[in-house]
């Protein structure tokens, strides 16, 4: 066994990449800056169902980040909770969705085409746009999303669940 100091910790996982640390936690958590600000969320009860699905494209995060104009946008003031998580998602985009859609048409095709099986959430990019993914309140319309997905696209695709 190694000890560290959580704020050593962080400071390793970071430099392997922005999302690690959280990832590392494995808790529901606020994350800032580039991953190395950290404040760990309440559990909420309500259990949700996320379809992730990742064309056969790779997308470099450092071109993504390069051709980024900004400016970020600022945080929300939104509660942590359910419904507000629920309409922070279907209001709000991330900020480098324009410039993937832009340079990578395969997600961009994606986005537009991607089946609404009584989706709580839109069709979204994760951080710099490599995975879609979207929520659902059951597995049946997760599962039905899916099945169009991979009848339609060559692509990776995968249904889990989220415990919020």
């Amino acid at each position: 066994r190694i000890k560290y100091k959580k704020r050593d910790l962080v400071k390793r996982l970071v430099s392997v990449g922005s999302d690690i640390p959280a990832c590392f936690l494995s808790k529901q958590c606020l994350v800032k800056g580039i991953g190395e600000n950290i404040s760990l969320l309440p559990h909420l009860d309500n259990k949700i169902w996320v379809v992730l699905i990742k064309p056969r494209i790779n997308i470099s995060t450092k071109k993504v980040f390069d051709n980024f104009k900004g400016p970020f946008s600022k945080e929300n003031m939104y509660s942590f909770n359910f419904q507000d998580i629920i309409l922070d998602m279907n209001n709000y985009q991330n900020d480098l969705k324009q410039n993937i859609k832009k340079n990578y048409i395969e997600i961009s095709n994606l986005l537009k085409n991607f089946p609404d099986y009584n989706c709580l959430t839109k069709a979204r990019i994760t951080g710099s746009g490599s995975v879609i993914f979207c929520t659902f309140k059951s597995y049946k319309d997760a599962k039905s999303c899916l099945r169009r997905l991979t009848n339609e696209y060559n692509l990776w695709a995968k249904i889990s669940s989220i415990n919020l």
